[in-house]
């Protein structure tokens, strides 16, 4: 079996002319190869000082100084936690840029040709250049996956306790169900009970009636799972980044003007195009938004991802990669 990915690289900012579409790349790595070396050929499409320019400054600019120390002092110790094949892609991407293995570390914890071959995707999502996990996803015609920070802030010291007990960044988790989840179900068991070492909300939707689902996760367990009940005419949810029985602060309530226009909308004519224009509207797109993607499982090719320009402000941009990971099988045309 030859196994594939396909990427689509977006420069956010690099690329982007205006808020808006920005045109993407397409590239072919192979997973056969080595995971150390995996991300090359992407990788040298791009200035390797600039990337690593980037990579410093991020690091630099959201995490604390000594969270940096410890991390860069532990790195020798803490790579062999890391599982396969996160550790061999994390250590060849520092390798390439030329970063330390405590940078890559960082990155990811800062919240990853014959005519009778077939293929058959496997998976398709979001991430950032440098970043082996997965925020953003779809199984196609299984279930779709996407994650919002939770704003209940648990501190690196406890992030980094929960990754020295072996719990996987949310980002991974997300990375592993859409690759080994079969169905929904299985999607929302391995998302649900997964150890992870963040909070953080899954938003999980199917391909069937009622295959949709917000689960509130702490490192080692949900605290709530909030389902779609279209025979109550609950046949939506909506999640920013708090809690959803609670109201949001004032200062940032984009789940207001999230429901009106649904609401306004009716269900019979919500699609793809209609959901972008609820992403679209002042707060819900606002300065701090990078990326929106439009997901629906059922319909796999539709898949989206809308690169959004950074403000002006911003004295770096990060780069986000849509992922196709392609299996391929021996078969007849």
């Amino acid at each position: 079996m030859h196994v594939s990915v396909q990427l689509l690289l977006l420069l956010l900012g690099l690329l982007a002319a205006a808020r808006g579409d920005s045109p993407a790349p397409r590239f072919n790595v192979s997973l056969d190869v080595t995971p150390s070396q995996r991300w090359e050929p992407v990788l040298r499409k791009y200035d390797a000082a600039q990337l690593r320019n980037y990579t410093q400054q991020i690091v630099s600019s959201v995490v604390p100084k000594w969270v940096t120390n410890v991390i860069n002092w532990l790195a020798p110790i803490l790579k062999y936690l890391l599982p396969e094949p996160y550790r061999g892609e994390i250590e060849g991407i520092c390798k390439f840029l030329g970063v330390n293995l405590g940078e890559g570390l960082l990155i990811n914890l800062a919240y990853e040709a014959s005519g009778y071959v077939l293929l058959e995707i496997v998976y398709t999502g979001t991430t950032f250049l440098g970043f082996v996990g997965l925020w953003t996803g779809q199984k196609p015609n299984k279930f779709s996956i996407t994650a919002n920070e939770r704003a209940k802030g648990m501190g690196w010291n406890i992030a980094i306790a929960s990754f020295l007990k072996r719990n996987r960044s949310p980002s991974w988790v997300i990375r592993d169900t859409l690759r080994e989840a079969v169905d929904f179900q299985a999607a929302l068991q391995k998302l649900s009970y997964s150890p992870i070492t963040a909070n953080v909300y899954f938003i999980l939707g199917g391909v069937k009636l009622n295959e949709g689902v917000i689960i509130t996760r702490e490192p080692e367990r949900p605290i709530d799972v909030w389902p779609l009940k279209s025979t109550k005419g609950q046949w939506y949810r909506v999640a920013t980044n708090y809690d959803h029985w609670r109201p949001p602060p004032p200062w940032d309530d984009r789940r207001t003007p999230a429901i009106c226009v649904p609401n306004a909308t009716t269900q019979k004519n919500i699609n793809l195009n209609t959901i972008f224009k609820v992403l679209s509207i002042h707060p819900v797109l606002n300065k701090r938004t990078i990326y929106t993607t439009l997901i629906c499982a059922a319909q796999p090719k539709d898949y989206k991802t809308v690169i959004w320009k950074q403000p002006k402000q911003n004295n770096w941009n990060f780069t986000a990669i849509n992922e196709q990971n392609e299996d391929s099988t021996a078969g007849p045309n």
